[in-house]
């Protein structure tokens, strides 16, 4: 799979800067996901609203190639943020566009997804992970899945 997010630290540069990019590949894996173009934002943060509701769902991440897993994250924040002309933005975000918000902005506090994997979490190697993920999916995302794993040259995942 693509990745849909990157913090600036992630490659080298020590800035509070993330991009988000959510395609439409992303959208197709998942429900009520939403597209979203790409965008910088610069000293984002987030905060906890009165939801406190978390969900579990898959996540992997360029900074750590050997362990994926389904982290917990809250489904709903508050973001506030400064777009690449210095303008303050806020908003309430949820689902899977507060889930990578959350991702990316960890990076940026020094957290990794192997801080927020607790021993109760299914997590595993990438592959297992994947496979798990491909065995939950409804049978016209499964296709589209094993369709993006063959357009990656990655061939079929097995599923469990």
């Amino acid at each position: 799979m693509k990745g849909v997010g990157l913090a600036a630290p992630q490659v080298g540069y020590n800035k509070r800067i993330i991009t988000i990019y959510i395609p439409k590949d992303a959208a197709l894996l998942r429900d009520n996901v939403k597209q979203y173009p790409l965008h910088v934002m610069i000293n984002p943060n987030y905060e906890i609203t009165a939801d406190t509701s978390k969900v579990d769902d898959f996540e992997a991440c360029y900074s750590v190639t050997s362990k994926a897993g389904k982290v917990p994250r809250y489904k709903v924040i508050k973001l506030s943020y400064q777009n690449e002309h210095g303008q303050l933005s806020t908003s309430i975000e949820s689902g899977f566009y507060a889930r990578v918000l959350q991702h990316e902005i960890d990076h940026l506090n020094g957290i990794l997804i192997i801080d927020r994997l607790t021993p109760d979490c299914l997590q595993g190697s990438v592959e297992d992970m994947m496979a798990i993920r491909r065995s939950e999916l409804s049978a016209d995302k499964k296709a589209h899945f094993d369709k993006l794993m063959k357009e990656k040259g990655l061939g079929p995942v097995d599923g469990p």
